[in-house]
């Protein structure tokens, strides 16, 4: 899945912080909401002096746009590029298409139910095939029991 992620092409970008932000923004700005840097540097869960340099430098990738805030003009909000929104867009598209197709190829509970119900019937036949032949040998002795391993080898 790392190998999918959009702009992995740009050398050390997707530290976890980076991504973080990234992953972040992507879902806020789906969710309709407005991303402070203050916010952006939450979501890094990093030292906040290091997600201001995350923060720069996917500015100066232009994966990340500054926009000043209408009404507070000591704030910025931070919004993905319409690029990398589209990119982050596939990338969810084939983790979705990906579990997909595990969860597809997945047995369902009733095909799990009837491989444990093969199990225990087999274990059932075991130890009936077991209670025999202590029934045989103890009936006919070693020798029957040496006969049974006979089988096997057949």
């Amino acid at each position: 899945m790392r190998a999918l992620r959009p702009g992995s092409h740009v050398e050390g970008l997707y530290a976890d912080p980076a991504w973080d932000i990234l992953l972040d923004l992507y879902i806020r700005e789906k969710s309709g909401v407005q991303t402070s840097i203050t916010s952006a540097c939450i979501a890094a869960r990093a030292p906040s002096t290091t997600a201001l340099r995350y923060i720069s430098r996917l500015c100066r990738e232009q994966l990340l746009e500054r926009q000043p805030d209408a009404v507070d003009r000591r704030r910025h909000w931070l919004v993905l590029n319409r690029d990398m929104a589209a990119s982050l867009d596939a990338y969810m598209a084939a983790i979705k298409t990906a579990f997909s197709a595990l969860a597809a190829d997945m047995p369902t509970d009733a095909d799990f139910m009837k491989v444990v119900q093969t199990v225990r019937t087999a274990c059932g036949l075991m130890r009936t095939a077991e209670a025999a032949l202590r029934r045989m040998e103890g009936r006919f002795g070693r020798e029957w029991s040496d006969a049974a391993e006979g089988c096997d080898a057949a």
